[in-house]
């Protein structure tokens, strides 16, 4: 499921026929708050999985690194997650492919705290796994969409009292078809 390199978010810019569905995955970091003025047929909330490697680590990597991927991999529920969501996103492929509406898209969110490490991670991982699937790739523009948000941002615009009074309440799963 992983591979060994950093993943590269460029994709090759073909002839595509218009008929195809776009994928587009957007990654942000709850704290900075939700992309104003998204339309999205799924959202992920990846914050109830554990950080992936030690905070030292972490600070020195993203979710495009190796290392911090396969750590976050590692994980049976991250697993199981990922295979539940790629199994949703890829009848929802379909079932747009089928669909009369002009504009073929779908339009993924996936979030975490700050949005540069598990989000990553997993967006990353989604993408490449959508463009090599071989039921998908009839479906698909191969040139996947995946636009990192937070990942560069420094700091923190949460202060540090109200980080430590923060409860998580639920995660997982949210997702919400367009029709």
């Amino acid at each position: 499921m992983i591979d060994n390199e950093v993943v590269e978010s460029t994709h090759s810019q073909e002839e595509i026929p218009i008929n195809l569905v776009n994928v587009n995955i957007l990654t942000f970091g709850k704290e900075y708050g939700r992309p104003e003025n998204s339309t999205y047929n799924f959202i992920y909330d990846l914050r109830e999985f554990p950080n992936p490697l030690t905070t030292q680590k972490r600070k020195t990597m993203t979710g495009l690194h190796k290392e911090l991927r396969s750590d976050f991999f590692s994980n049976e529920s991250v697993q199981t997650f990922f295979k539940e969501c790629f199994t949703q996103i890829g009848k929802e492929i379909i079932k747009i492919f089928k669909s009369d509406v002009e504009t073929k898209e779908i339009n993924i969110l996936v979030f975490c705290h700050k949005g540069k490490h598990r989000s990553v991670a997993f967006a990353e991982e989604l993408a490449r796994e959508i463009k090599k699937h071989n039921q998908l790739k009839a479906f698909i523009n191969p040139n996947v969409q995946v636009i990192h948000r937070d990942i560069s941002k420094k700091g923190s615009n949460v202060n540090e009292a109200s980080k430590k009074g923060r409860k998580h309440k639920g995660g997982g799963i949210n997702y919400f078809n367009s029709e």
